[in-house]
């Protein structure tokens, strides 16, 4: 009988009408490429064996078959061509029988009931067949066929050589290799020794297939025995706190999980590590975190319970929780004006203001509060707003046109506008100074003698 990996690459050599001896060959060309690696793909999904095996099978390297497979796995769910060739393939190796198969099939057609032909005469990995297999096999009449008489004494001593052999353990291959035969043959001599240590015993009244039987099934247990001892013993792995670190480099515990660079659950939030990838994260998404905290604001203060808890909270604060009491006094309306809460919210959407009389924030008590609208309170600021850029102006004219007298005082000579503004260049800026000359040379406080600037003899009387 043929072994599953010849099978396997019988079918394919016969489908693809090419022979055995091209899919082991080194030819490359596409006819013969895509079949070796058809059979390397069934080979490995039909046996369950390694990359490495089935490239032993064809004389490939282990990457070789790995690529094979991969490529194949693709093409089958991809290629129909090769998906259909693929699944005839697989019915043509199930219903694959050899030349020898089929002469023992029609041999043993007129058996009835009998055991199933394809079983092995004997397993030697160790799960034998049942005795009356065996029989239908014909190793009693194969035993009774032999003539021990006609064989030399050397070949007798070379069968229970090799049984001896066999029984301390030592693998077919190696026997194989001692005695320059094929493993197979091994197999067959050790079937045969067990045949001539019946006859070398003599019992009679027992049945050859019976003593086989246990013979064979006590040399297994023997071997299993001793295979097994040979085995080296798992040497269970003391396992790291991690694949680099033994403990937590923040606080040396083994016992919290670990996390990232060395630092447990606990202390890696707090490690710098952390906090830089946090500050990139940050300036990263610093622009969408901001727009995502605008329109979350907007939204929460929309909602009515904030904004209620949001103004008693400030009323509390600067006005002492008399706000809305200041308003009822005032009727709902603005004091100047007469502008009413409901005209208010219309125009502007904003809330009437209750501002203090005497200036004094602390002082909350009701005579101290009035109502005013939006327009009265802007005007209010406004014209602050003005009397204080007044100022600021009128103190700049006064500090370019003593800059200018002092100059022409001191040097006696007209000044340069680059002069001037390195004299006042911690003060203010070029266009605020030419707004300031132009604003001079108007009321005539100093005038212009030669692109210079000099004080004028009034104000220097």
């Amino acid at each position: 009988m043929l072994a599953e990996e010849d099978k396997i690459l019988e079918v394919i050599a016969s489908f693809y009408n090419i022979t055995k001896n091209d899919l082991l060959g080194t030819n490359r060309s596409n006819p013969i490429a895509i079949p070796r690696q058809i059979a390397m793909f069934l080979l490995k999904e039909r046996l369950n064996i390694s990359y490495s095996l089935v490239g032993r099978i064809l004389d490939r390297d282990h990457t070789t078959v790995m690529y094979a497979c991969e490529k194949i796995s693709i093409l089958f769910a991809k290629d129909r061509k090769i998906k259909n060739d693929i699944e005839k393939i697989i019915d043509n190796i199930n219903n694959f029988v050899s030349p020898r198969e089929s002469f023992l099939l029609a041999k043993d057609e007129v058996h009835k009931n009998e055991p199933d032909i394809k079983e092995r005469l004997v397993n030697i990995s160790g799960k034998l067949p049942d005795k009356d297999t065996l029989r239908f096999n014909s190793l009693d009449v194969r035993y009774t066929h032999h003539n021990f008489d006609r064989v030399t004494d050397v070949e007798k001593q070379r069968l229970v050589d090799i049984l001896e052999l066999w029984e301390r353990g030592d693998t077919l291959r190696k026997i194989s290799l001692k005695y320059k035969v094929t493993s197979e043959r091994i197999r067959q001599l050790i079937n045969r020794s067990i045949m001539y240590e019946f006859s070398l015993l003599g019992l009679d009244g027992i049945d050859f297939v019976d003593y086989y039987y246990d013979r064979v099934k006590e040399i297994n247990e023997k071997r299993y025995l001793i295979h097994s001892s040979l085995r080296p013993k798992k040497i269970k792995k003391i396992k790291n706190w991690s694949l680099e670190y033994t403990c937590c480099v923040g606080c040396g515990s083994t016992s919290i999980k670990h996390v990232s660079k060395g630092y447990c659950k606990e202390c890696y939030p707090k490690s710098s590590y952390f906090k830089d990838i946090q500050k990139k994260s940050w300036q990263k998404n610093k622009g969408k975190y901001k727009e995502h905290i605008k329109k979350y604001l907007k939204e929460y203060h929309s909602r009515p319970e904030v904004s209620k808890r949001i103004k008693e909270a400030m009323d509390k604060i600067s006005h002492g929780g008399n706000r809305q009491i200041a308003l009822e006094k005032d009727g709902f309306k603005c004091t100047k004006c007469g502008m009413t809460q409901e005209e208010s919210y219309k125009n502007k959407n904003k809330d009437l203001y209750v501002e203090h009389k005497d200036g004094n924030s602390k002082n909350n008590e009701l005579d101290n509060l009035f109502t005013v609208c939006y327009r009265c309170h802007n005007d209010k600021y406004l014209e602050a707003s003005r009397e204080r850029n007044r100022a600021i102006y009128n103190n700049g004219l006064l500090k370019v046109l003593n800059t200018i007298k002092r100059y022409n005082i001191d040097c006696k000579k007209s000044i340069d506008i680059k002069t001037l503004v390195l004299l006042l260049s911690g003060e203010m800026g070029r266009q605020a100074m030419d707004r300031y000359i132009k604003e001079l040379l108007k009321t005539g406080k100093i005038r212009q003698r030669y692109g210079n600037y000099v004080i004028s003899d009034q104000i220097l009387k």
